[in-house]
């Protein structure tokens, strides 16, 4: 299964605002945590929004800021049972940026 490339839809909240998105994204792999014996699944997961969409910068013309943001995150999913591998989306999350 690693290496699949997996789509989540859902909804994002910024600046008060809601709109449906999709998180595209690549299943990296698991492991065993040391320390908690858990299972960790990793995903990387990526999409843009627009920001004026969220009323982010509207003073600044889009030729100097850019209309489009891309959200990238790397997503850990922790086992919550071991008999059958459910993963909880309580995710921690390593690194997201806006590039």
């Amino acid at each position: 299964m690693k290496g699949k490339n997996i789509s989540i839809k859902g909804s994002i909240t910024i600046n008060g605002v809601t709109k449906p998105i999709t998180l595209s994204g690549i299943y990296k792999g698991e492991f065993i945590n040391p320390m908690t014996k858990t299972t960790i699944a990793v995903f990387q997961i990526t999409t843009d929004i627009v920001r004026k969409d969220f009323n982010i910068g509207l003073s600044y013309p889009t030729a100097a800021l850019g209309d489009v943001v891309k959200l990238e995150s790397t997503v850990e999913l922790i086992s919550v049972c071991k008999e059958t591998s459910l993963f909880c989306f309580t995710a921690c999350i390593i690194y997201c940026g806006a590039f």
